[in-house]
């Protein structure tokens, strides 16, 4: 496994294990917490998790340039957890991954869930 497959494991794990034993729902500071983690910051290049004050169920994870260098399907499968996730603590959760520089969108949703990897140059 390669080490990114291996921090990426170790995030998720710990996600699942911040969970209080017998746990059905997880607050959304949890998840916020287990994505400013030093795991999902290294697998993901996570720079930046903010929940916006204007709109609460809006999460805003913007991304470093190390985000690129990640496997299309990891980042796709990564920004559907995410998403699923913040989806299960907020209810009609909305997730937005982000170009920490630029600010352009990353990763489009469909109406199932499913991860749309956008270019960060041109946002299409």
């Amino acid at each position: 496994m390669s080490r990114r497959g291996l921090a990426a494991l170790v995030f998720v794990l710990g996600l699942v294990g911040a969970l209080p034993a017998g746990a059905h729902w997880t607050s959304p500071g949890q998840v916020i917490a287990a994505l400013q983690s030093p795991d999902a910051r290294g697998a993901y290049a996570v720079a930046r998790v903010e929940r916006s004050e204007s709109q609460p169920r809006l999460l805003v994870v913007s991304v470093g340039p190390g985000w690129s260098e990640i496997a299309p399907e990891q980042r796709r499968q990564a920004a559907e957890r995410w998403r699923r996730h913040w989806r299960e603590s907020v209810p009609s959760g909305v997730l937005a991954v982000v170009d920490v520089d630029s600010a352009r969108s990353l990763v489009s949703f469909d109406g199932a869930g499913r991860a749309w990897l956008r270019d960060a140059d041109t946002g299409r």
